[in-house]
């Protein structure tokens, strides 16, 4: 992740961690320094949903709402208002961004696996 200079995500039993590089230790805290700066920010961790949401981005590489509930179909479907919004929340926390085609919101990564 870009906004993560010097930490790792690590997933243990379904639930994300973050690891400091410089501490060597695995934190369940959401504030992390970076090496040097003295100022901590908070880390945002994607929740389930979301995280669903950014392996068909990661796969597709973009798509609109529709693409996404297309590619969900062969799994558990998704409801299109419910992508939407979570999209919606993503992009408030910067996991994703979008563009404008015609009419429709192409959405892109902005964190990466």
């Amino acid at each position: 992740m870009p906004h993560l200079q010097g930490a790792k995500l690590q997933m243990f039993s379904s639930r994300w961690k973050v690891r400091s590089l410089d501490e060597g230790h695995t934190s369940g805290t959401s504030s992390f320094s970076e090496r040097g700066s003295g100022v901590s920010r908070p880390i945002v961790i994607p929740t389930a949903a979301e995280f669903r949401l950014l392996e068909i981005l990661w796969r597709l590489k973009e798509g609109t709402i529709e693409d996404f509930v297309r590619a969900s179909e062969t799994d558990s479907p998704l409801n299109y208002k419910t992508v939407q919004t979570v999209l919606r929340i993503m992009e408030n926390k910067k996991f994703v961004t979008h563009s404008l085609r015609g009419r429709a919101f192409v959405y892109r990564p902005a964190v990466f696996a």
